[in-house]
């Protein structure tokens, strides 16, 4: 079997780019063809900071997600087999093949929901809860803060919200750590996000693959029959639910991880998807590979200026504006 696509080889700063998740520059590895030597995609390829992020889309995903591709890479037969040609022996080996070998993968390792509760004692030291607080009230900022399981931590000196990722079995795959302003709700940007088992002295010495969910999946079983919401980060789901408690509103955690892998567990279930300003088309096209019950929202693109568009609003950012740009008005 010879690869078609493999990561690029290191050949100075040029070959190394912005990754599409975490945003760190010259970090990102692409896979390219062999046969052209260009990239599959500017998204197709991994994350250098392993531990840091994780970010790894394969071809096998990109085909998976967009299947009609696959007739682009095809040999001269057609033949195409997960983003490899299979090529066949042109002469009868005098030997017998030895049968392949399986290799037993250990099982993914997950965080003790023990830490998670920890990490959820104090919701009056969290600077996100402050601002849910400031901006909502009481009542609902703690029914987000109970729905959603968010939680605090200090990272780099500086108070930190933990958005725990919990499966629908209420395993806990991962938490994503970001620091945010108490009043304003803004990232602090000179902090960059990062994942509780790469600083959790527990977990960040064992070899961790990173295998997210959905934010919020652990609500599918709690709310069957509610429109599902999805849109890009954690904040944004759980202000929106603030405003429109109607849906069920659940994050991908970032443009591209709007993937089959992460929300194939909706199944039939009816979604409506609200990417970022920018993002609309990529969703669109991403869409239209999988079979689920998904439809993606031109709303924000309707209502938005020029600015609003150079900022990448997303549909959280427009709550509290003037009635008329109400993205559900």
């Amino acid at each position: 079997m010879q690869h078609r696509f493999t990561l690029q080889k290191y050949a100075g700063a040029t070959t190394r780019y912005t990754c599409p998740s975490c945003g760190s520059k010259k970090q990102f590895t692409r896979y390219i063809d062999t046969h052209t030597g260009a990239a599959l995609g500017n998204h197709v390829g991994i994350c250098n900071r392993v531990n840091n992020c994780g970010y790894h889309y394969t071809p096998k995903d990109f085909f998976r997600d967009n299947p009609h591709k696959k007739k682009d890479y095809a040999d001269n037969n057609g033949n195409f087999t997960n983003g490899t040609y299979v090529r066949k022996a042109t002469t009868k080996s005098s030997t017998t093949p030895h049968p392949p070998i399986t290799l037993k993968e250990d099982p993914p390792l997950r965080i003790d929901i023990a830490i998670m509760e920890r990490s959820r004692e104090k919701p009056f030291e969290n600077n996100f809860f402050l601002y849910l607080y400031k901006k909502f009230g009481l009542e609902t900022s703690e029914w987000l803060y109970n729905e959603y399981c968010f939680g605090s931590c200090m990272h780099r000196g500086k108070n930190a919200t933990i958005f725990w990722q919990v499966d629908q079995n209420n395993q806990v795959r991962a938490g994503k750590v970001i620091c945010y302003d108490k009043h304003s709700g803004k990232r602090n940007k000179e902090t960059h996000a990062t994942w509780v088992h790469s600083i959790h002295p527990t977990y960040r010495r064992k070899k961790w693959k990173l295998e997210q969910c959905l934010f919020g999946e652990h609500l599918l079983n709690e709310y069957p029959n509610k429109i599902i919401g999805i849109v890009e980060s954690e904040k944004t789901a759980i202000i929106t639910a603030g405003y429109v408690p109607e849906y069920l509103w659940l994050a991908t955690g970032s443009l591209h991880e709007f993937k089959w892998q992460k929300l194939h567990i909706l199944g039939n279930r009816r979604a409506i998807a609200f990417p970022d300003l920018g993002g609309y088309d990529l969703w669109r096209q991403k869409v239209l590979t999988m079979d689920l019950n998904i439809t993606v929202s031109d709303v924000l693109e309707k209502i938005a200026d020029d600015a609003e568009r150079k900022e990448g609003l997303d549909v959280g950012d427009y709550f509290g504006t003037s009635p008329t740009q109400q993205p559900f008005h």
